[in-house]
């Protein structure tokens, strides 16, 4: 994906037709489609400049959102986004924790919410639906990794009962400055283990 003039160029491969169903006028949440992702990048993109997208300063593109979008199956590794009025305003991701089979019910959350749509429950409808989908999915354990000044991410998941695993000082680095990752998890309890 690359940015001109401010904006995401559309991706070099046919878009495949997405069938919706009509949206709350208020706020949905439903699986992305592949015509979501300029909208889903766009978010990403518009993440704090001490957020870990930001901390990607180079130019992402499409082979590379390509690859993320082919790891998320609806049936293992979902990606749904939540809209407002029919425009997208937010997503949440599970993406593998690691290749190994060892790992395969661990997986690791990405959230992302527009900031004109934050403070307004869309996070926190996002995190739900992740979590009400982990045990049907065999998803053990998810982890978040969060920066430290993110407050609003932090306040969604401590409120959803994630527990605070551990912090890496310094691990982050975006423009000139570090910043620290706080690793929020949980365990989600399996119906058929």
């Amino acid at each position: 994906m690359r940015k001109e003039a401010g904006r995401i160029s559309p991706a070099p491969f046919e878009v495949s037709m997405c069938v919706v169903e009509p949206a709350h006028p208020a706020s949905a949440i439903r699986p992305a489609c592949i015509s979501d992702f300029p909208r889903i990048a766009e978010i990403y993109e518009q993440s704090p400049l001490d957020d870990i997208a930001q901390a990607d300063s180079s130019v992402v593109d499409w082979s590379t959102w390509t690859s993320w979008w082919e790891i998320h199956s609806p049936s293992q590794h979902p990606l749904w986004v939540c809209e407002e009025g029919g425009k997208v305003v937010g997503w949440i991701s599970l993406s593998p924790h690691h290749y190994r089979k060892e790992f395969r019910r661990t997986a690791q959350v990405g959230l992302y919410v527009a900031p004109d749509a934050q403070r307004r429950g869309n996070g926190t409808r996002l995190v739900q639906q992740l979590m009400d989908s982990c045990p049907m999915l065999g998803i053990r354990t998810v982890l978040a990794f969060i920066s430290r000044h993110n407050e609003a991410s932090l306040k969604i998941f401590h409120r959803a009962g994630w527990e605070p695993w551990g912090h890496f000082t310094g691990a982050g680095r975006s423009h000139a400055s570090q910043f620290d990752i706080v690793l929020l998890g949980k365990i989600f309890e399996q119906h058929d283990d």
